[in-house]
């Protein structure tokens, strides 16, 4: 389900899993928008502590392993992740019981233990449709630049979070048409109605 906040604003480190039914104003709108109880061209908006509260409670539902203690920061059209990672861990994990490749194994090792992670995305969306974009990443303060993003993205980012499109337009769930992103939280946009025209006459 694109429209999963957890994968469409922090794309780099969570997936796409299903959530544990449980209570909360982030919830209960998420909800809502899912389920297309409320009214074509509506918009509803997440503060930014409500997501934080909710990434908390759910964190375990959420959350793969070696990945915890993750929330959420916002800009205009921009949104901070801070999480504390261990890369051996989630790596394995990704491999979903399959063989590790070596590059990925070596990611691991490279990075082992765990260490405070910050990632920072751009967040562009119109006509029913997102992209999100990496600006960098920082691994214990230090950015990931060039071969080694490259490697984090292709053997870790991609392989754990299938659905995390980056750097690619993808089309949203549930009849949204956009979502704006600001310092204090996030809007969503339904798509309004059509509005029906009549044929010209001859």
């Amino acid at each position: 389900m694109v429209l999963r906040f957890p994968v469409l604003l922090a794309g780099t480190l969570l997936a796409a899993s299903a959530a544990a039914p449980t209570v909360g104003p982030a919830h209960t709108k998420y909800r809502m928008i899912e389920q297309r109880k409320l009214p074509p061209g509506s918009s509803v908006y997440f503060p930014v502590q409500e997501l934080n509260d909710w990434m908390r409670d759910e964190e375990s539902f959420w959350i793969p392993k070696g990945v915890r203690h993750v929330r959420f920061e916002f800009g205009p059209n921009r949104v901070i992740v801070r999480g504390e990672v261990d890369f051996a861990k989630a790596i394995h994990a990704s491999s979903q019981g399959g063989t590790e490749s070596m590059v990925a194994a070596l990611v691991g090792r490279m990075l082992s233990g765990e260490r405070p992670v910050e990632v920072t995305a751009r967040i562009a969306s119109e006509n029913g449709r997102a992209r999100v974009d990496l600006d960098r990443i920082l691994v214990s303060g230090v950015p990931l630049e060039g071969p080694a993003l490259d490697l984090l993205v292709q053997n870790y980012l991609r392989p754990a979070f299938p659905e995390a499109h980056v750097a690619e337009w993808f089309n949203f769930d549930f009849q949204v048409d956009r979502l704006a992103v600001s310092v204090s939280g996030a809007q969503v946009y339904l798509a309004a109605p059509a509005v029906a025209t009549k044929p010209l006459r001859p």
